[in-house]
């Protein structure tokens, strides 16, 4: 990709981020008495359109890529039995998919990208785990792939009692700094902050089109899930603090 035209892309996606929802607007959102007040209060419109098209202008095979992700995720939505078994399959079809895309991009673009998606795959199979020992489930069904964690490290978290042994052994690996770097509520929550931290450190530093844009998607659809659970909470009639447990920020 020329210069000019990545250096396009890395400004408009910069530039979108730049309008996402501040902690104050969530501050405020959570505080409002029914959902109209939120709804008239944000004014925005979740209509992902305009970014899967200048998703478009990094590449055939990204976007390619992006439009199988949302399918997969429509498909999740609609599945109403089997969920797990499906959803494994699923996702292990769009990253044989990825990884096959990534192999056409230069070295290091290849690794950024390569390691945000082992992430996102790791911190989703502990989290499998950790449920799965809490509520006495014994499906070992994983992704395959890692981020930072040996195979030893993955089969130790397999092989614990329970959820509090998982959380145990995790404070031993690379993950156990951000027990205490980051504010959580349950090893899930946990879990998300450590790929969104990592996707909004990404957004801001990577000098590549397909990172910095794949990041802005994933930001968005954090914010995205962000306002439902206020919505939600704010209807359930939650308190603010209630509300703020549910969110990824």
């Amino acid at each position: 990709m020329k210069n000019y035209a990545a250096n396009a892309i890395l400004t408009k996606a910069r530039a979108k981020y730049g309008k996402r929802v501040t902690i104050n607007n969530y501050t405020a959102m959570m505080s409002m008495s029914n959902e109209a007040d939120v709804t008239a209060y944000l004014q925005r419109d979740y209509n992902s359109t305009d970014l899967l098209k200048f998703a478009r202008a990094v590449g055939e095979d990204f976007y390619e890529f992006i439009l199988l992700e949302d399918e997969m995720n429509r498909k999740l939505k609609e599945t109403t039995s089997n969920y797990t078994e499906i959803e494994t399959q699923l996702k292990k079809e769009l990253y044989e998919k990825l990884f096959e895309i990534l192999k056409k991009l230069p070295k290091d673009e290849q690794k950024e990208l390569g390691d945000l998606f082992k992430l996102k795959i790791e911190t989703e199979n502990i989290a499998r785990i950790y449920r799965d020992k809490k509520f006495y489930k014994t499906d070992d069904t994983l992704l395959p792939c890692r981020r930072y964690l040996k195979k030893p490290q993955v089969q130790s978290l397999l092989d614990a009692r329970d959820e509090l042994e998982v959380a145990e052994l995790l404070k031993g690996t690379i993950y156990g700094k951000f027990f205490a770097e980051i504010e959580y509520y349950t090893i899930d929550d946990l879990l998300k902050k450590i790929y969104l931290k990592s996707v909004q450190r990404k957004m801001h530093t990577s000098p590549y089109p397909s990172v910095v844009m794949y990041c802005c998607i994933k930001l968005f659809e954090f914010e995205e899930k962000n306002i439902i659970n206020i919505t939600q909470g704010v209807k359930y009639k939650l308190s603010v603090g209630e509300i703020n447990k549910l969110l990824v920020l």
